[in-house]
């Protein structure tokens, strides 16, 4: 996205969305650090004029083709996907115990989030395991967002808890 002129940016907790002049909407993850392209359906040689976030839907004003809109839940899924196919996390939902695997990634430090934005868990210095175990029995049930870092960039996948 170095290339690009900014014209927009919406922000939805932790991801951040940007509107350009030659790369249509590009969705961080990670606080700006890296930018991926989410432009399903839309011509990347548009002008992203305005973005706008209403409740679970991302809508960009273009120049020229109208308004391109997407739900957020599947910009965000297809966007974990592609990032970080090597961890999983399971089971999800879950009933309170939970094991994180990485087939490929050293993980140095998790953390686990409530829907506040509140740290309710965290380790880090983990060892440079590829693989944890938790026990969430003891929080309530609900939303949770558990962030994996291996020492340069981070990933962030939804946990429900039942």
């Amino acid at each position: 996205m170095t290339d690009s002129t900014v014209y927009s940016l919406a922000v939805s907790g932790t991801n951040i969305f940007a509107g350009t002049n030659t790369g249509g909407v590009f969705l961080s993850t990670n606080y700006g650090i890296n930018w991926n392209p989410i432009n399903s359906n839309l011509p990347t040689d548009i002008v992203i004029q305005s973005l706008a976030i209403s409740e679970s839907t991302i809508y960009a004003g273009t120049k020229l083709a109208g308004v391109w809109k997407r739900s957020l839940e599947d910009i965000l899924e297809i966007q974990e996907n592609l990032n970080y196919p090597f961890v999983t996390l399971y089971p999800n939902p879950s009933t309170g115990n939970i094991s994180i695997f990485s087939s490929n990634l050293i993980i140095d430090k998790i953390e686990i989030i409530n829907v506040f934005g509140e740290d309710i868990y965290s380790i880090k210095n983990y060892q440079q395991q590829k693989s944890k175990e938790i026990d969430l029995s003891n929080f309530p049930k609900g939303l949770y967002f558990v962030r994996i870092w291996d020492g340069v960039r981070s990933m962030t996948k939804k946990l429900v808890l039942k």
